[in-house]
C-alpha cells in the first residue's frame, strides 16, 4: 500500500462516519424534506468516492468486502447524474452500506496504520 493511500482510507472512514452521524436520530420523512442534510450527507459520498477513485487495484483487492465500483459509481452519479438522484437511494445506501463500509475499513486501516507507522489510539 502507498503511504498516500492510508490518507484516502482515512478520508473514506472519516467520510462515512461523518454522514451516518448526520443522520443518526432522524427518520426517512425528516432527511427527505432536509436539504441541508441531504447536501451535506451527499457531499461525503462525493469524498467517499473521490477518495475510492484514487486508491489503486492492488491496493483495492487488499480490501475485498469493500464494493469499490459500486462506490466510484455513486460518486460519479453525484457529480454527473446530479439532477436525476434518488435521495431514497442516498438514504438507503447510508442505513445498508454505510455501516458495512466503516466495520470494514475501521478495523483493517488501524492495524495497518499501527504497523506502517506506529499510531496508536484507533
Amino acid at each position: 500500500m502507498l503511504p498516500r493511500e492510508f490518507n484516502y482510507l482515512e478520508d473514506m472512514l472519516e467520510a462515512a462516519t461523518l454522514a451516518q452521524g448526520f443522520i443518526e436520530g432522524i427518520d426517512w420523512e425528516t432527511f427527505e424534506q432536509d436539504l441541508m442534510c441531504q447536501a451535506t450527507v451527499m457531499h461525503q459520498f462525493t469524498i467517499i468516492g473521490e477518495a475510492t477513485r484514487r486508491i489503486s487495484p492492488e491496493t483495492q483487492a487488499t480490501i475485498s468486502k469493500i464494493f469499490w465500483r459500486q462506490i466510484i459509481g455513486m460518486r460519479n452519479r453525484l457529480t454527473y447524474e446530479y439532477d436525476d438522484l434518488d435521495i431514497q437511494v442516498i438514504w438507503d445506501t447510508v442505513q445498508i452500506a454505510l455501516p458495512g463500509l466503516v466495520n470494514t475499513l475501521g478495523p483493517n486501516l488501524c492495524l495497518d496504520l499501527i504497523l506502517w507507522r506506529g499510531k496508536i489510539g484507533c
